[in-house]
This record gives structure tokens, C-alpha cells and sequence, in this order.
């Protein structure tokens, strides 16, 4: 057997002795070890890509910020809740420990391709979402500002990475129309953090890093990370009211964010004691149905379920709302999940695979904190949504332009393109 084969095979070996271990002592120090291990296990692995090892880096750092504000440096930290001081403090990180032994042991990490874009050239279709871009610009913020911890983006602001992306996209690779998609990030960015957001700023900055991703080296990211975690941090102090002086640094690895939805995570397991199968799987069931069909509401939103329970300010992490539905087994099925989707989509250098990998990492902070339906929607639907748009509106206008639709080139329609 090969050598690395080998190592990665003892590697994996060791990791589910540990997480073992881990349930078995029930041990604090033992959990947290493990758990820091695991994380660096997958970025040794994927250290010669650069799509992949930024993306483990980005996990390793949120998941970082929630061990180390509720398990290793304690202080300053809000609580909103007692479940701190029950057996779910314990409980919630032995669900994350299960879920990133399933993202490490059911990564693929052979023959990793470099993830690049190809662009499309639709001066229609650019200037389409240029102008839906303009419009959340203007009318997706509520400009009263009230003070305290309080967001005032709305929705369509908060998808504005999406109009970005296909914006960048349509754009032909051509300087002066990625220059204005650029302005207008800019000012979307800043307005952003004016007004107490924090998640729209973060996916448009993860989405222009793992779109140029081949034209960035990785000491640029790094110097934009830590640049933009004083700034995240500097807005988290002003949302709490803090002194941004005293407390930026001692917060640099305690963001609010992060922690207030471990918090609600903790609600969820908490919840999941308190309802019947039953509800979980209706839950489950109807959660899943607002992938393809419209929103139906908080009736089947594991956080809302949970805040009857206990307060929290809503979110979570993925691997709990897996928990509330399927216990210990879902916090470790939807780490397999995710590795494969990523996995699979790395295999095949498709138009729409890259697609889909962008939108994955753009909107990690989303789908890993908040909710889980935006890995299954936005970054899995929405590319072929907009690729049937192009489709169509490719094919009219060339028919408009006097072309028989027999003698339309569909070359873009190949299996081996898409």
C-alpha cells in the first residue's frame, strides 16, 4: 500500500479513537483536543489545494471562536441562557466533534483539481443583476437606526453575493465591467457594516476571494482575514455597546456571532429532549420541502422551535439542527454530506460544478451558523436556475437576431460543459 494511503488511513484511525475516547470519558480537555486535531488534520490534508484548504481554514476559525469563548478563555462572555451550566454544555461539543470526524473521514482528498471560473459574456444578463444589485442597494436597508444589538439588512440585502457573483459571471471577463461590479461591492460592504451587518459583507468578501481564488495568493488572503476580523470585531463591540478601545483584541477570537449562535445550538439539543419523534421528523420533512417550494414559515424551523425552550437569538450551528432531528447520528450524517457534495463537485470540471463550489463557500457562514437550507438552495439550486436563464435568453436573442432555432449553436448545451 502506497505510503501516504497509509498515513491518511492511521490518521483517520486515530481520530475515531480519540472521538471514542472523547464519549467515553466524557473528559472537557480530551473533547477540546480532540476536536482542535481533527481540524488540523484536514488542513494538513488539503494544504496543497487552495480552494479546499481555505475552506477548512474559514470552519477552523468559526469553530474556533465558540471552543475558545465557551471552553478555554471564558471572560467577557454574554450568556443568554443557563444551559451553560448543564450536561448540554458538554453535549453540543461532542455533536460538533462527531460532525468533523465525518467531514475528515469521508473526504476524498486524492486528485483535488484547482477550482477556476470560466466567464460568461451577456451584456443583458450582467446589466440585469447590475441593476438588481442598485436596487437592494437602495431599498434593502432599514436606515433607522435604533441602537443596541440590532441588524437592519433585510433580506434581499443579505443575498446581494448572489447578484454579485452571476454579475462577475456575465461579465465577460472584461476590466471595466468587473470594476463596477467591484464599486458597487464596495459600497454594498460599507453600508453593510454602517448599518450593524456583518454577513453580507463576509459572503461578498468570501465570494471575490474564491472567485479570482487562481489570481490571489494566499498571503493576500490572509492580510484581507485579519483585516477583516478587527473590523467584524470592532462592529461586534459597537452592537453590544462596548468599549471597541479596551476589548477589539480580547474579542479577536470571541466573536459575538459565533457564540451567540453556540448558544442557540444548545437550545436545540435542549428542545430535542423535549418533543416527540414525531415532530422532529414533520420538522425535518417540512424544513426540507422549502428547498424547492416557497417558504412556509417558522413552524418547522428547528431555532424557532427551540426558542420556546429556551432565548437565544436564533441560528445555530448545522451539526445541531441534525441533532434535533436525528440525534448523534445526524451530527455525523450531515458532516458525510457535506464532504461529498464539495468532494463531487471537485471530480467534475463543470461550468456548473464551479458554480455551485463558489456559492458553497460564499455563503459557508450562512449554511454552518444560521441554517442549513442555504447549502441545499442557494448553492445547489440557484447556479442552474441562472444557467437556464442564460439558456433562454441566449437562445432568444439570437433568434431575434433572424437565426432559426435548427441553426442555433447549442454547444453550450453539452453534457460535458454542464
Amino acid at each position: 500500500m502506497d505510503i501516504k494511503v497509509t498515513r491518511f488511513l492511521t490518521t483517520k484511525f486515530i481520530a475515531v479513537v480519540l472521538v471514542f475516547l472523547s464519549f467515553l470519558t466524557y473528559n472537557l480537555f480530551c473533547i477540546i483536543v480532540t476536536a482542535l486535531l481533527i481540524n488540523l488534520f484536514l488542513l494538513w490534508f488539503s494544504r496543497k489545494n487552495k480552494f479546499v484548504f481555505l475552506l477548512f481554514a474559514v470552519l477552523f476559525f468559526i469553530s474556533f471562536n465558540f471552543i475558545n469563548a465557551f471552553y478555554i478563555n471564558t471572560d467577557n462572555i454574554i450568556y443568554i441562557n443557563n444551559l451553560y451550566v448543564t450536561k448540554y454544555y458538554y453535549d453540543t461539543l461532542l455533536s460538533y466533534l462527531l460532525f468533523i470526524l465525518s467531514v475528515f473521514i469521508f473526504f476524498n482528498f486524492k486528485n483535488l483539481r484547482p477550482l477556476r471560473i470560466t466567464y460568461f459574456d451577456n451584456d443583458l444578463i450582467f446589466y440585469g443583476f447590475l441593476f438588481v444589485s442598485l436596487f437592494a442597494l437602495l431599498f434593502g436597508v432599514n436606515r433607522d437606526k435604533t441602537g443596541g444589538y440590532n441588524v437592519n439588512i433585510t433580506t434581499i440585502y443579505e443575498l446581494l453575493y448572489l447578484f454579485i457573483f452571476f454579475s462577475l459571471l456575465f461579465s465577460g471577463g472584461q476590466k471595466h465591467k468587473i470594476s463596477l461590479v467591484v464599486i458597487f461591492s464596495l459600497v454594498a460592504i460599507f453600508q453593510d457594516l454602517y448599518y450593524d451587518g456583518r454577513i453580507t459583507s463576509l459572503q461578498i468578501i468570501l465570494l471575490y476571494i474564491i472567485f479570482f481564488i487562481d489570481k490571489i495568493q494566499l498571503k493576500h488572503i490572509i492580510i484581507i482575514g485579519v483585516g477583516c476580523l478587527i473590523v467584524f470585531a470592532y462592529i461586534g463591540q459597537i452592537r453590544m455597546g462596548g468599549d471597541v478601545y479596551i476589548n477589539i483584541f480580547d474579542s479577536f477570537f470571541k466573536i459575538d456571532t459565533f457564540y451567540f449562535a453556540y448558544q442557540a445550538s444548545e437550545t436545540h439539543l435542549y428542545a430535542a429532549d423535549k418533543i416527540d419523534s414525531f415532530s422532529k421528523l414533520s420538522s425535518f420533512i417540512g424544513y426540507f420541502l422549502n428547498v424547492i417550494f416557497i417558504d412556509n414559515g417558522k413552524i418547522n424551523n428547528v431555532s424557532a422551535i427551540s426558542h420556546n425552550y429556551a432565548f437565544h437569538y436564533y441560528g445555530g450551528y448545522i451539526f445541531t439542527w441534525f441533532y434535533f432531528w436525528f440525534g448523534y447520528l445526524g451530527s455525523f450524517l450531515i458532516g458525510g454530506v457535506i464532504s461529498k457534495i464539495i468532494c463531487f463537485n471537485l471530480k467534475r470540471n463543470k461550468i456548473s460544478n464551479n458554480a455551485i463550489l463558489c456559492l458553497i463557500f460564499a455563503t459557508l457562514p450562512r449554511w454552518y451558523i444560521y441554517e442549513p437550507i442555504s447549502l441545499f438552495k442557494y448553492a445547489m439550486l440557484i447556479p442552474w436556475i441562472f444557467f437556464v436563464i442564460y439558456f433562454t435568453v441566449t437562445t432568444y436573442l439570437k433568434i431575434n437576431n433572424g437565426l432559426k432555432l435548427k441553426d442555433i449553436d447549442k454547444s453550450y448545451l453539452k453534457k460535458d460543459t454542464f
